[in-house]
């Protein structure tokens, strides 16, 4: 148990390691990032925290995180992204101590922590600093640690609950509060606790909620006045119907979240789609409180965003990965016990392949001028999908007891992939048209902040 525990902490230590390389050079690739770099600036160059410009009213958590990153190291690409990162890792350690307390299981616990360090989405938004993926590392331990509370009876978990969803809600106001308050509703429900315990802990985690955020907003008030608070309000409550923009149209893609899922949890959709389908793995899900309150943690999430009017991007939904990771190694932990199974996930696998080099060749000929000029890039990118799908689905076979005893093994494998893929973006970033917006307006932020 010693060497496994230790093992998966290495994972913690390898994905802060991905998340940041090749650290000279690291890429920003998203160009919203620029965003919320001018209230860093601003707040690094200042010393204002309360008072500081502010984004669209967005939570101000990353850029207080970042400026002090900015008064030890300056400003530069990976200094930018280096809360991000720690937030992320963060995120891969209390995995690993909650999902051993809520299970006892050492094997659940190391396919957990294998599917939540390594799926695409993750490895992607640890290296994209944005406000959602800090909102979803404070949810994950705001609700683990309320599932804890209903789990071991222990009051201090409703306090550290409530804590983290008022940290969290510092990056996403709405969102934290709404996904707790479901949360915290459903697993009551599905716990068969009181009517008056579910008010007064909705009532401790909404007070958390408030007491944190009020001295921000009321120090933004006091410098921006009403505009602040209009904006706060939109931002938070009528942005899900549409976005606020003039002229841009309701988002009617409704599944376009459910495809995301599938994507970013490569290369374990496979593992969520093999498992769906078993009529034994549901029913012993349905018999288990703790893997309905695990489901109550993601499906929700998956629902209400699905319908919401705003554009659909893909960080929006980050909230879901951690406790579908918990899900899908319940689902993985069965593969690697029965043959019939990772017969069926084999199967799985070479249709999703086949489905993935079909995008591939739809993209060579509808984008035929960027696969042109970045055509090394999405081989590399098709290359490491393939490549870890391929790793997972071999060991299985090969090393099923390997993978459920040893999974930091192939997290491992899975690690050194990405970090050949984020390579190759990092060398090929200045000469790549489509990230030069991006280059020049953190460049010109720069600049203005520090000339």
């Amino acid at each position: 148990m010693k060497n496994h525990n230790i093992g998966l902490w290495s994972l913690v230590a390898g994905f802060l390691a991905l998340s940041l390389w090749p650290f000279v050079g690291f890429p920003i690739t998203d160009l919203d990032v620029t965003h919320w770099v001018g209230v860093a600036l601003d707040v690094a160059g200042s010393g204002f925290f309360l008072t500081s410009i502010h984004d669209q009213a967005h939570g101000p958590l990353l850029s207080w995180l970042t400026a002090p990153a900015l008064w030890l190291f300056g400003p530069s690409f990976v200094v930018f992204n280096v809360a991000n990162a720690v937030l992320a890792s963060a995120a891969i350690g209390f995995m690993i101590w909650f999902s051993y307390r809520l299970l006892g299981s050492p094997i659940l616990t190391g396919l957990s922590t294998l599917i939540f360090a390594t799926n695409l989405m993750i490895v992607y938004q640890a290296r994209t600093p944005m406000y959602d993926l800090p909102a979803t590392v404070f949810y994950f331990i705001a609700a683990g640690c309320y599932l804890l509370y209903l789990e071991k009876n222990r009051t201090i978990y409703v306090g550290i609950a409530a804590l983290a969803a008022a940290v969290g809600s510092l990056s996403r106001f709405s969102i934290v509060l709404g996904l707790m308050m479901v949360f915290v509703t459903l697993t009551h429900w599905i716990y068969r606790r009181s009517m008056g315990m579910w008010i007064r802990n909705c009532l401790i985690i909404v007070s958390a909620i408030a007491l944190i955020n009020i001295p921000w907003v009321a120090g933004q008030t006091m410098v921006h006045g009403d505009a602040f608070l209009n904006t706060f309000f939109t931002d938070n409550f009528s942005r899900y119907l549409a976005d606020p923009n003039p002229g841009v149209p309701v988002s009617r893609d409704y599944f376009a979240f459910f495809l995301t899922v599938l994507w970013g949890l490569s290369p374990f959709t496979s593992v969520l789609l093999t498992g769906i389908w078993q009529k034994p793995l549901l029913r012993s899900i349905i018999q288990h409180k703790a893997y309905l309150a695990i489901v109550a943690g993601f499906i929700p999430c998956l629902l209400i965003f699905s319908f919401s009017g705003h554009i659909k991007l893909d960080r929006y939904i980050t909230y879901v990965f951690p406790f579908l990771s918990i899900f899908c190694a319940i689902f993985l932990e069965a593969i690697c016990n029965e043959k019939s199974y990772r017969k069926i996930f084999t199967i799985v696998n070479v249709v999703f392949l086949a489905f993935l080099m079909a995008s591939l060749a739809f993209f060579v000929l509808r984008f035929s001028a960027e696969f042109k000029e970045a055509g090394v890039l999405v081989i590399l990118a098709v290359g490491s999908i393939i490549f870890n799908i391929a790793a997972l689905t071999v060991s299985v076979w090969v090393w099923p007891s390997g993978v459920k005893i040893h999974p930091y093994r192939l997290g491992w494998v899975l690690m050194a992939s990405y970090a050949v893929l984020v390579t190759g973006i990092s060398v090929f970033y200045s000469d790549l048209s489509f990230f030069e917006p991006i280059h020049q307006k953190m460049e010109a932020l720069l600049t203005n902040a520090y000339d």
